[in-house]
């Protein structure tokens, strides 16, 4: 008996990294992004062996798009600032749409 689990390679590996890309702009300390190898670097760090396990692919290169990065840093700014600024951090999310 075999169990085949049919997913969307592409998608799946897609979604993981993006995930990824979130968490590591999230936990950026400073007002400043580093620029996009680095950024580049880290979320292949952090989403390589979720992609590996998850896709049985390699992650060998991610590109991250200005939009991408934009649409993150965002979202991330609105998430991690102060709870105060709640109505800011609506307009963020709008933004984003």
């Amino acid at each position: 008996m075999f169990e085949l689990d049919v997913v969307n390679v592409t998608e799946r590996a897609s979604n993981i990294v993006g995930a990824s890309l979130r968490d590591v702009i999230r936990g950026l300390d400073g007002a400043e992004l580093p620029h996009n190898d680095e950024i580049n670097t880290r979320v292949i760090a952090a989403s390589a062996e979720e992609v590996r396990r998850a896709c049985g692919v390699e992650l060998v290169r991610v590109m991250v798009t200005g939009d991408a990065l934009t649409d993150g840093y965002l979202l991330s700014t609105a998430l991690r600032d102060n709870t105060d600024r709640g109505a800011e951090a609506v307009a963020a999310l709008h933004a984003l749409n």
